[in-house]
């Protein structure tokens, strides 16, 4: 049975080589540390930027918080000193001139327009400002910057600066100052972070109130409340609400599309204004996405390197090692001839090529040897020896040779000495047989003479019927001696029936006998055959032998068998004849009472032809046995012949392994 080969794929087929390997981990290992490296750089980089980006916004937050609070404390002082001037509520004035000088006030500090009240909040034009917040923080002593809000007298955006008049008077009222909308935008449109950044405040509710695009102020815009319609706005509602709540932080949120870093921090000095400065993202990271590209350049050309590098180092490991591959293949399949590949270099591959030759060189004198001795084996010489040694996992295999040359040499050694045995057992049992044919044919002899005496005491019979008619008045006492006649015969009747069944055992067993020849002569056969093999097959021999042994066995039971039925037929022929001799003595006293009966015979001459009819049986069954006794003559005959065959098969097996060189014959 051919045993399939494992662990040994084709190169044809999806194997890797060793050189692709080599190249794939090297240049995976190059890729893995500088992917590894540029990810840690870019990580590190970007860190660094946007922490950078974090404190540059900050830090403009901050800055821009201080310029603003400035401004804020100079406008303060600005309404604070007009607070204290005694001709802003000279009472000589009409309410007319008042107004002019105060209108000329505001254009020298700045303002839009300034405008007082009494303790009960009417201004110089009779409108009632008493529910307006920033009069109610002007009434208590604050100076009080408001939120955006819409003028009463032309609808515009304003901001309102107020603090209570102290120059004396008993006006008790308030000071106001109007200003424009974009007065604080004015002061942050400097703001600038990148190309990008701006800044806003809020107040404290989160409406913007100053911002480079001023329709963001006059539009009272609320990323807070404007989150509640559109969700995109929630980012910035989230850092409005931190700037509101007083923080200072700085927090990335996306408005309009554009992702913002926003720092925000709480104007001191009003009621809860918050200054922001945003910047794209995009743009303050514009190096970090810079270094970016430049890394992933480096990286893929690092990778290139890799490549070409590994190649330069794996050719020289890769091709000794697919060369001692390939001769390994070569092995593999049973070429022990081919030169195996040499490499003299002072590492592990040279010491893998050294080991190789010389594995190579020690598995062909094991094959050359392990071949010459079965060539001998084939040949029949039995005395050769394994001379090479064996190291290693190899010895068994010279155990296992010396011990098959010593076991071929005791099976053919036991072939020989049992072909001789069974020679001698066969020509014995041709003498048994010839001895039992003899007897047979004397057996047919006595059966004839018997037969011949039937055929007198028939006559006889035949003669008494004739004078029955004269022995018809002694019939009756000749009665029971003819009926001890009868039984006489009957007897006999039974003794002929032994031997006739003494007869067919005798010719089953002639029949095994027959079979036990036939299969020693295919046995004969084989051993011829296995003779002629010899070699790995010498076990064969053993079962030949051993079969022809058991035959040879079978043979002479099967002898002794049919002398002890001959002997017994021979038995029941003698008690045949014994009986036969009481019959006549038992006729002999029925003839002397028929002498005294001669003239009453004819009344039993019915009897006297009974009896002849039964004669007539007898002498027919006495014919049969006559038959079957020439019969079993004839196959002792044959088996004697047969004996005769057996012996010169034995001769011929014992003649056919004598060419064979064994060591005891040595």
């Amino acid at each position: 049975m051919t045993r399939e080969k494992k662990g040994n794929p084709k190169r044809g087929g999806k194997q890797k080589s060793i050189k692709n390997k080599l190249i794939v981990y090297m240049v995976t290992m190059a890729a893995a540390i500088t992917i590894l490296s540029g990810t840690v750089l870019c990580i590190m980089l970007y860190s660094n930027i946007n922490r950078n980006m974090t404190e540059r916004v900050q830090e403009s937050a901050v800055a821009y918080n201080d310029s603003i609070s400035n401004a804020i404390e100079a406008y303060r002082m600005k309404v604070e000193s007009l607070a204290q001037n005694p001709s802003v509520t000279d009472e000589s004035k009409s309410a007319e001139e008042l107004t002019a000088y105060l209108n000329e006030l505001a254009a020298l500090n700045g303002f839009r327009s300034i405008n007082i009240t009494d303790a009960n909040g009417i201004d110089l034009n009779g409108i009632d400002l008493s529910s307006r917040e920033y009069f109610k923080h002007g009434m208590a002593g604050e100076t009080y910057i408001s939120g955006t809000q819409v003028s009463k007298l032309d609808g515009s955006v304003m901001l309102m600066m107020c603090t209570k008049l102290n120059n004396g008077s008993d006006y008790g009222g308030v000071l106001f100052c109007d200003c424009a909308s974009d007065t604080f935008s004015a002061m942050i449109d400097n703001v600038s972070i990148g190309d990008t950044g701006y800044g806003f405040i809020v107040d404290k509710n989160g409406t913007i109130i100053a911002h480079r695009d001023r329709d963001n102020v006059t539009n009272f815009v609320n990323y807070i409340t404007m989150a509640e319609e559109d969700a995109s706005y929630q980012g910035m509602a989230d850092v409005v609400q931190q700037m509101i709540a007083g923080k200072t932080d700085v927090a990335q949120a996306t408005l309009d599309g554009q992702r913002l870093c926003v720092g925000f921090t709480p104007i001191p000095g009003t009621d809860g204004w918050s200054i922001a400065v945003g910047a794209s993202v995009g743009e303050l990271m514009g190096s970090f996405y810079t270094s970016l590209g430049i890394t992933a350049g480096m990286v893929i050309l690092f990778i290139i390197l890799s490549v070409i590098l590994s190649t330069i180092i794996s050719r020289p490991i890769a091709n000794p090692i697919t060369s001692i591959v390939r001769r390994i293949e070569l092995l593999s399949e049973g070429d022990l001839h081919t030169e195996v590949p040499r490499f003299n270099n002072r590492d592990e591959i040279g010491e893998l090529s050294r080991s190789f030759a010389g594995t190579v060189d020690t598995l062909q004198d094991y094959v050359t040897e392990i071949s010459s001795v079965l060539d001998n084996l084939a040949k029949g010489d039995f005395t050769v020896e394994s001379e090479q040694d064996y190291r290693g996992d190899f010895k068994p295999i010279k155990t296992a040779l010396v011990t098959i040359i010593t076991n071929l040499n005791q099976v053919f050694s036991g072939i020989s000495q049992s072909s001789n045995d069974v020679t001698h057992a066969a020509q014995q049992v041709s003498g048994t047989a010839q001895t039992m044919a003899q007897g047979a044919s004397e057996q047919a002899a006595a059966v004839e003479e018997l037969f011949a005496t039937v055929t007198e005491i028939a006559n006889d019979v035949s003669r008494n019927a004739a004078n029955a008619e004269k022995a018809a008045e002694l019939s009756q006492e000749s009665f029971s001696g003819v009926e001890v006649g009868n039984q006489q015969m009957r007897k006999m009747v039974d003794s002929m029936a032994d031997i006739h069944k003494t007869s067919s055992e005798i010719g089953a067993i002639i029949k095994t006998i027959e079979d036990i020849a036939f299969q020693t002569n295919i046995l004969a056969l084989n051993a011829s055959v296995e003779a002629a093999r010899a070699g790995m097959h010498g076990k064969g021999f053993a079962v030949v032998a051993e079969e022809v042994k058991n035959l040879a066995n079978k043979s002479a039971t099967a002898a002794q068998n049919t002398n002890s039925l001959i002997t017994n037929s021979l038995s029941a022929v003698e008690n045949g004849t014994h009986i036969a001799s009481e019959t006549a003595t038992a006729l002999s006293g029925m003839l002397e009472t028929a002498k005294q009966t001669y003239e009453l015979i004819t009344q039993i001459s019915q009897a006297s032809e009974t009896q002849a009819a039964g004669i007539e049986q007898v002498h027919h069954g006495i014919e049969q046995i006559s038959s079957v006794v020439q019969a079993n003559s004839a196959a002792s005959e044959e088996t004697a012949a047969t004996s005769e065959e057996l012996t010169s098969q034995a001769q011929a097996m014992k003649e056919s392994i004598a060419y064979m060189k064994l060591k005891n014959k040595a």
